[in-house]
């Protein structure tokens, strides 16, 4: 197997375990524009932040945040940190 289809795999295992976190606390993702995906409160449907994805990064494939996601985005991160 080679280390791009590793890549691939990995980074889809990350969006799965992303959109699970979220889902979890309540919140829908949406993707928008240029790797970037909108955060929304289920019950409001108030905008409540970003996530952007960088593709080809591996475990490092989220990019950036809004910081009051990073309670939500913890079990996400922590996960990714075994492969950096």
């Amino acid at each position: 197997m080679n280390h791009e289809k590793l890549s691939d795999e990995l980074e889809d295992i990350i969006v799965g375990k992303l959109l699970r976190a979220l889902n979890d606390n309540d919140y829908r993702a949406e993707i928008e524009t240029d790797g970037y995906i909108g955060v929304f409160d289920s019950m409001t449907d108030n905008k409540v932040g970003f996530i952007k994805l960088v593709a080809g990064n591996g475990s490092e494939i989220i990019s950036d945040y809004s910081t009051n996601l990073e309670e939500v985005l913890k079990p996400v991160q922590e996960f990714c940190e075994q492969y950096y």
